[in-house]
């Protein structure tokens, strides 16, 4: 007999795992449904902080290409770029991130206070 105990998964359970499996297989190159890459919040924020101390194009890759939103948005070749046609700086940019690592809670109308 074993020390696990079964638990019998609801309807509703079911469902959820079912559509999580459909979307999943949809969209299986998004980091977050690939579960063998994994890229940690620790990582992440190791990343952005390695950026904000050496800010330039290659740190900021290593630092967006990875996450979920670089995978809707954008790749960071293509953010940076912008960044820099719209007449800013690497500098500017490690401010932003900066002020994105200080965060304690999102703020959606703009700086943190």
């Amino acid at each position: 007999m074993s020390s696990r105990t079964e638990v019998e998964l609801s309807e509703a359970h079911q469902k959820i795992l079912e559509v999580w499996k459909q979307v999943a297989s949809e969209t299986m190159s998004a980091r977050h449904f690939n579960l063998d890459k994994k890229y940690t919040p620790t990582e992440a924020r190791e990343q952005a902080e390695a950026f904000v101390a050496n800010p330039d194009q290659e740190s900021f890759e290593a630092f967006w290409n990875p996450l979920n939103s670089a995978q809707r948005g954008g790749s960071a070749q293509k953010i940076y770029e912008k960044w820099k046609d719209g007449g800013r700086t690497d500098a500017e940019l490690a401010d932003l991130i900066r002020e994105i690592l200080a965060a304690e809670e999102y703020n959606p109308h703009g700086k943190v206070n």
